[in-house]
């Protein structure tokens, strides 16, 4: 089996949309939170833009 590396300080870790979107207020603010922890750790963290809207078609 075949394992990934070990992410470390300086890396990126990429945050993209659910199926649906992020647009609830309090999970919108709970993964806010999560980007900052991230950040405050050490790692660069990029945010697609499509994360916090929804189209209302995609939802699964």
């Amino acid at each position: 089996m075949i394992f990934p590396k070990y992410i470390k300080k300086g890396d990126t870790i990429g945050v993209t949309a659910t199926s649906s979107g992020i647009v609830n207020e309090l999970k919108q603010k709970r993964i806010k939170n999560a980007i900052k922890n991230f950040e405050n750790r050490g790692y660069n963290v990029k945010v697609t833009d499509n994360v916090y809207t929804s189209d209302w078609r995609g939802c699964s």
